[in-house]
């Protein structure tokens, strides 16, 4: 029994051994230029909540490298969403390891309640989620609509430039509701009628000049 026992004991060292060398010889890819890949660079929740209600959207952060891939620190700032990173509930973590050419998977969560007030739940959510890996910031940007209103012309022209062909009808904003308009809008070959008490913003489009009182947006109207 001894001679059975010690050579057991000898075979459980050798493997001991050649576990802790793999161990040790882990090696990280830690240079500045050694970032992830992502699915995507923004999370948008194009659900327009009319009533108390929660979405979720997934996104996945990649390591493409032969070594492992150390994630210092993925945060949200303080806001509507929430974050799950492979099955871990929270809004920040840190130092998450990425095996070589494997990923994480990361939940994204809203959860919205369109009758509040727009000091409270506004019109248009945005946040962030901020990641550093090896010393490098980056982010992941967020965005949601969190009130019940009517968008024009869509979600997606955020800095764009957008013709409406009215088709020799008159457009009757709807004054029950606020109209956010999404760049720049042009409408043609018609008319827009503004009824009293109608609510407009516009997000991302242009600004009029430094000293006008409307500072964020405008409405040119020209006579045919």
């Amino acid at each position: 029994m001894p001679k059975y026992f010690l050579h057991y004991a000898l075979l459980f060292a050798f493997i001991s051994t050649l576990f802790l060398n793999s161990c040790d010889k882990m090696e990280f890819a830690d240079g500045n230029t050694d970032l992830p890949k992502y699915s995507t660079d923004t999370i948008r929740f194009d659900t327009v909540f009319t009533t108390l209600g929660s979405a979720i959207r997934i996104f996945k952060i990649y390591n493409p490298y032969d070594k492992f891939l150390k994630i210092q620190k993925i945060e949200l700032g303080q806001s509507f969403f929430r974050l799950n990173v492979d099955g871990l509930p929270g809004n920040s973590f840190e130092n998450l390891e990425i095996r070589p050419k494997d990923s994480l998977y990361v939940f994204v969560e809203v959860t919205v309640n369109p009758d509040m007030p727009v000091s409270q739940s506004p019109f248009i959510i945005l946040d962030s989620l901020n990641l550093l890996v090896n010393n490098v910031a980056q982010k992941i940007y967020l965005e949601a609509w969190g009130q019940n209103a009517n968008y024009f012309p869509a979600k997606s022209n955020q800095g764009q430039i957008s013709l409406l062909d009215l088709q020799g009808t008159t457009l009757v904003l709807d004054n029950t509701l606020p109209n956010i308009f999404y760049g720049v809008v042009y409408f043609d070959n018609g008319k827009l009628q503004i009824p009293k008490g109608t609510k407009i913003y516009v997000y991302g489009g242009i600004t009029k000049a430094k000293n006008s009182q409307m500072r964020h947006f405008f409405i040119m109207m020209e006579e045919s």
